[in-house]
């Protein structure tokens, strides 16, 4: 495969989101699908896939693939920035939070440190 005879890099992202985003999620990813098909590098005549993809072990996974119309990589990578700083914003927009692992510990009482 020649690298350099390529037109398009592809762009897939999977990140988390808190539990209790379920009841917006639809209206979420619908918002967040538009504005990413917006961006004046993501191809529009490719599928572009914003899905909740499963229910993870910290939060409802999301899952992102799309097309980025540029052939240079370091390009690509200023792009999939841009496209990731959409994702942020439309998340803030939206009151949601990034899900994070978590571990709950207990102590029993009476037992030594």
């Amino acid at each position: 495969i020649n690298m350099s005879s390529r037109t398009h890099q592809r762009m897939s992202e999977t990140f988390s989101i808190q539990y209790g985003s379920l009841p917006v999620i639809e209206h979420f990813l619908t918002v967040l699908k538009g504005r990413l098909s917006a961006h004046s590098y993501v191809d529009s005549g490719m599928p572009i896939n914003v899905v909740l993809s499963k229910y993870g072990p910290s939060g409802v996974e999301i899952l992102i693939i799309l097309s980025i119309a540029v052939s240079d990589f370091s390009a690509f990578l200023y792009v999939k920035q841009e496209l990731l700083l959409i994702v942020k914003e439309t998340m803030q927009e939206s009151d949601l939070q990034f899900a994070f692992p978590r571990m709950d510990v207990s102590v029993l009482e009476g037992s030594s440190s």
